[in-house]
């Protein structure tokens, strides 16, 4: 099972292990994208909520029929945690997700629903 996770991780273009988290209650993924230029990738399955930004850029979200239902891979970043990872840096809290680039682009994303852009 382990396996066809990564497998469907590195099909969707994000990076495995190191550069993948998920919250506590497991309600939001993140993952690095392979692609050029890389982004941070941060989805909820129960809706398929998506959201991504590049090192530089501002964060774009959306619905990704996708993502929904899609679990990801990654350690689980425990409340009050931060997880760095090349030019993103997330922060896990009991009411949600807080991402942010090296231009301080980022986003709020509620534990079960919720998104904000900062």
């Amino acid at each position: 099972m382990r396996k066809l996770l990564l497998l469907a991780a590195l099909a969707l273009g994000l990076a495995p292990a190191a550069g993948a988290l998920t919250t506590p209650e497991r309600t939001v993924y993140c993952g690095i994208s392979s692609a050029k230029p890389a982004k941070l990738v941060c989805w909820r399955p129960r809706t398929g909520f998506t959201v991504d930004m590049t090192a530089k850029g501002k964060p774009v979200g959306r619905i990704e029929a996708k993502n929904k239902g899609r679990r990801g891979t990654g350690k689980v970043l425990a409340y009050a945690h931060t997880w760095t990872q090349g030019a993103w840096t997330c922060t896990s809290r009991k009411t949600g997700l807080i991402c942010l680039n090296r231009k301080n682009h980022g986003w709020f994303l509620g534990r079960n629903k919720g998104y904000r852009a900062l």
